[in-house]
């Protein structure tokens, strides 16, 4: 009586195993069509287990992860590529622009019956027009090295004030050429500040805000130097009527540029590479927009070290 029950029992068991072991072969059955369906298709779905087997849901749980790492990993792919495909768009229309200008009056400046006033305005044209190139170049250049992390930058004590006299030097002409609208009002204390950064960094961002405004900016030039004990704020302002309120978030945005000209001489790299290398050096800059006047703010802690 009781090798019966004992029969009975085993043999209930048998068919609750058998159930259950029926039940997982479904649910792998699924698992497996659903794991096809995504394989086979772009699509968001994810995977879903019914049952309460643990290793069976661990298994779609790790599934899923691999899938949201697959996606992401494509997503990235397509910005990546998207970003490429408008990069090689603003370069190959940055570099057309002056090459195109350059072959029209080269063809001019090939006929006989040019004048030598004519033969001069066009050779200093030309002139102008290899500086655009070779700025976009060197541009271009820089900012795939601070993209791929390959520009190493020194870090020692330098003087700010010393720096940006040296590089308002060097656009000295530009703004003088620009009219007496164009005169700067430059204020800087008559004392040495120094910050710990990278001098020829540091000069390729002044100049690269500086040339920034004389292509954008129109009159009320204005670049400051103030020291303010525990920081400075070095500020360059000018009038614009280019830029208008919704460009100052993108303006430090790479190639973006708000001049839709054909004869744009600007990548639009310019303020991205220096908020690139503004933030290296530990420091910050912002833009706004107020009554036309657009203004450029950095700032650095400074070296205070005896």
């Amino acid at each position: 009586m009781i090798s019966i029950f004992i029969i009975i029992i085993l043999i209930i068991l048998c068919l609750l195993l058998i159930f259950n072991i029926m039940i997982q072969k479904n649910n792998l059955k699924d698992l497996n069509k659903q794991i096809k369906y995504i394989y086979e298709n772009e699509t968001n779905k994810r995977i879903t287990v019914s049952g309460s087997c643990k290793e069976i849901k661990q298994i779609a749980l790790s599934i899923n992860k691999l899938i949201d790492k697959e996606q992401n990993g494509n997503i990235k792919l397509r910005r990546m590529q998207k970003s490429m495909k408008n990069t090689l768009t603003s370069i190959s229309h940055d570099l057309r622009t002056p090459l195109t200008s350059m072959n029209g009056y080269i063809q001019m400046l090939q006929k006989d019956n040019i004048s030598n006033e004519k033969r001069d305005e066009y050779i200093n044209v030309v002139k102008g027009r290899i500086k655009v190139v070779q700025n976009i170049v060197e541009q271009l250049f820089e900012f795939i090295r601070l993209e791929n992390d390959e520009l190493i930058l020194e870090s020692e004590k330098i003087s700010v004030d010393d720096i940006l006299r040296d590089t308002l030097a060097i656009y000295y002409y530009d703004f003088l050429n620009k009219g007496k609208e164009a005169e700067p009002k430059i204020i800087i204390p008559d004392k040495t500040i120094n910050i710990m950064g990278d001098k020829n960094a540091l000069k390729r961002v002044f100049s690269n805000i500086i040339y920034n405004s004389l292509i954008h900016g129109e009159k009320d030039y204005k670049i400051e130097l103030r020291d303010e004990k525990d920081f400075i704020e070095i500020s360059f302002s000018n009038y614009t009527n280019s830029i208008e309120k919704k460009d100052v978030e993108m303006v430090f945005e790479r190639f973006f540029t708000s001049d839709k000209s054909k004869t744009r001489q600007t990548t639009g790299l310019g303020l991205c590479i220096s908020k690139m290398l503004v933030e290296k050096m530990e420091g910050s800059i912002s833009a706004s927009l107020e009554n036309n006047i657009f203004r450029i703010k950095i700032k650095f802690d400074i070296y205070n070290k005896k």
